[in-house]
C-alpha cells in the first residue's frame, strides 16, 4: 500500500470536511432517536442503497420492483431469477453489517471480507469470460474466494483497464488491511476519507472474480456507521461520475473522489437530520426517476395506432382476407364432401349500425372476398372500412353419413377494439384465439394456426352431433 499516512491526514484538512462535522454535529443532536424514526431512516438508506448499488452493477430490477421483493417478498415477473438473489444476497449483507458496525472496537479483517463476499453472492455461478488470448470461455464465479484467473476489463474506448493479478491480490490485499488498521487508529484521519480512500483501493485491487463494486461500496459504508454515520448511497444515474473520480483516483488525484463521498455523505446527512424532525425523507425526484426507469423498461412504443378505417383496410388487406382464404381452403377440403351442401358468408357489423350486412362468398379469390366490403355508388364503389366486427361462417346441410342427416355451422369472429384486433373461436365461449396490435399483421404461422384449431373444432362438434 503506498499511500502514505501523511497523505491522508492531510486530506482530512480539506475544506469540505468542515461540512460534514457540522452537520454530523447536528445529526447527533437529535440522539437518541426513537426506535420507530431509528428504523424508518435506516429502512429508506438500506433500500435505497440496495436498489443503486445492484442496478450500477446492470441489475433489471426497478426501485419499485426492488422494494417491493424486499418488503413484501413480491418478484418481479419477467425478471431474472438472479437479479432477485442479487438483490437478496446484498440485503442480508446490509442487514449483516449494520450488526457488526455497533461494536465499536470491531476491526475489519480479511477473513470477515471473504465471509461478506460469501454472504453477498449466495452461491457460484458460471459466466462468460475471455482468455489472455482472446478466446473465449466459461469461468466459474467463486464466492469467499479471492479470484484465480485475471478480471481486467476493456473500456469503453478500447484500452484495458488492468487490475491486481491473482498473485499479486493476496499480498496487496494484505497490505489494504494494515494500512487500514494503522489508518483507523489515527485519530487525525477523518472516516469519510479513510472509508473513500480503501473504497478505491479495493477496487483497484479487485479481489475477487464478481461482485467488487457492491463490496467496495459495502466495506466504505461499514467504515463509515461505524463512526456512527448515515450510509452513502452512489446512484445509478451519477454512475459515469462515479466512475470518473474512481479513474483520477488511480491516477494519483485523491481529492476529486474525497469530494464526490463528501457530497454523498453531506446528503445523507441531511436525509438523517430531516428524518430526526420527523420531517419527510422522500426524496422530491424519487417518483419522478421511479417512472423515467420504469418507462426504459418498458422499451419502444408498441400501441402506436387506435382503430380507424385505414388501419382495418390495412389488416383486412394484410392479415384478414388471407386468414378467410386460408379458412375457406381448410373447410373445403375436409367437409365439403361430408355434406349435401355447403354456403359460406360473410357477416360485417359497422361503428354506426347495429344492423349486421350478410354477404355470401360466392368467389374464393382475394378480390372476391375484398369486393364484400365495398358499397355502389354511382359507377364506381365505396368502400366501407368502419367495421366493429367481421364473422366468417360456414354453413353445412344434410350431413351424409348418417341415417339421420344433420345441418351444423361454425363461426370464426373477428373484432375491432380500441387499439386491437381479436380473432374469437365462437364454440370456445368467445375466448380470444389471438390478439394482435393495429401495427402488427398474423403472421403465416399464425393464420395456420388458427386455421387448423377451427377445422379440430368443427369436427369435434361433428363428432359429438353423429354421436348424439
Amino acid at each position: 500500500m503506498s499511500l502514505s499516512i501523511h497523505t491522508v491526514e492531510e486530506l482530512s484538512k480539506l475544506p469540505f470536511i468542515d461540512e460534514i462535522n457540522q452537520l454530523k454535529a447536528e445529526a447527533d443532536s437529535f440522539k437518541p432517536l426513537s426506535k420507530e424514526t431509528e428504523d424508518r431512516i435506516l429502512q429508506k438508506f438500506r433500500l435505497d442503497w440496495n436498489y443503486h448499488s445492484n442496478a450500477i452493477e446492470g441489475n433489471k430490477l426497478t426501485y419499485g420492483e426492488t422494494v417491493a421483493f424486499l418488503l413484501e417478498g413480491t418478484t418481479a415477473k419477467a425478471k431474472p431469477l438472479k437479479d432477485h438473489l442479487d438483490i437478496k444476497g446484498h440485503d442480508e449483507a446490509v442487514k449483516y453489517l449494520i450488526s457488526l458496525v455497533k461494536d465499536k472496537n470491531y476491526l475489519l479483517t480479511e477473513t470477515e471480507i471473504r465471509n461478506l463476499h460469501k454472504l453477498l453472492l449466495k452461491e457460484p455461478y458460471w459466466v462468460d469470460a475471455v482468455t489472455p488470448d482472446g478466446l473465449s470461455t466459461r469461468k466459474e464465479i467463486k464466492i469467499g474466494e479471492y479470484k484465480s484467473s485475471t478480471n481486467h476489463v476493456i473500456t469503453p474506448t478500447g484500452e484495458t483497464h488492468y487490475y491486481a493479478t491473482p498473485e499479486q491480490t493476496p499480498i496487496m490485499m494484505g497490505e489494504l488491511m494494515e494500512w487500514y488498521k494503522d489508518a483507523k487508529e489515527d485519530k487525525a484521519i477523518h472516516p469519510l476519507i479513510l472509508a473513500s480512500l480503501f473504497h478505491h483501493q479495493f477496487v483497484a485491487i479487485h479481489p475477487f472474480d464478481d461482485g467488487n463494486g457492491r463490496m467496495a461500496r459495502l466495506l466504505m459504508n461499514m467504515m463509515l456507521m461505524q463512526e456512527t454515520y448515515p450510509p452513502v448511497v452512489v446512484k445509478q444515474e451519477d454512475r459515469q461520475n462515479y466512475y470518473q473520480v474512481l479513474r483520477q483516483a488511480d491516477a494519483g488525484e485523491l481529492i476529486p473522489i474525497c469530494e464526490y463521498m463528501s457530497n454523498l455523505l453531506k446528503h445523507s446527512l441531511t436525509i438523517y437530520i430531516k428524518g430526526a424532525k420527523g420531517e419527510s425523507i422522500a426524496e422530491e425526484d424519487d417518483v419522478d426517476k421511479e417512472v423515467a426507469l420504469f418507462k426504459k423498461s418498458l422499451g419502444e412504443d408498441l400501441a402506436k395506432q387506435k382503430v380507424s378505417e385505414h388501419v382495418i383496410k390495412y389488416q383486412v388487406e394484410n392479415s384478414i382476407i388471407p386468414l378467410i382464404i386460408s379458412l375457406i381452403n381448410k373447410f373445403q377440403k375436409n367437409f365439403k364432401d361430408l355434406f349435401n351442401e355447403e354456403n359460406i358468408q360473410l357477416l360485417v357489423q359497422h361503428r354506426t349500425s347495429s344492423h349486421q350486412n350478410i354477404n355470401p362468398v360466392n368467389g374464393f379469390g382475394y378480390n372476391d372476398i375484398f369486393s364484400i366490403f365495398s358499397e355502389p355508388e354511382g359507377l364506381g364503389r365505396k368502400y366501407n372500412f368502419n367495421i366493429y366486427q367481421l364473422m366468417i361462417e360456414f354453413y353445412y346441410q344434410g350431413f351424409k353419413k348418417s341415417k339421420e342427416p344433420f345441418s351444423t355451422h361454425f363461426s370464426v369472429p373477428i373484432l375491432f377494439d380500441e387499439y386491437n384486433y381479436r380473432i374469437n373461436y365462437r364454440m370456445q365461449s368467445g375466448a380470444p384465439v389471438i390478439s394482435k396490435l393495429y401495427h402488427d399483421v398474423l403472421t403465416q404461422d399464425e393464420i395456420s394456426m388458427i386455421a387448423n384449431k377451427s377445422v379440430k373444432l368443427f369436427l369435434e362438434n361433428i363428432k359429438y352431433q353423429i354421436k348424439s
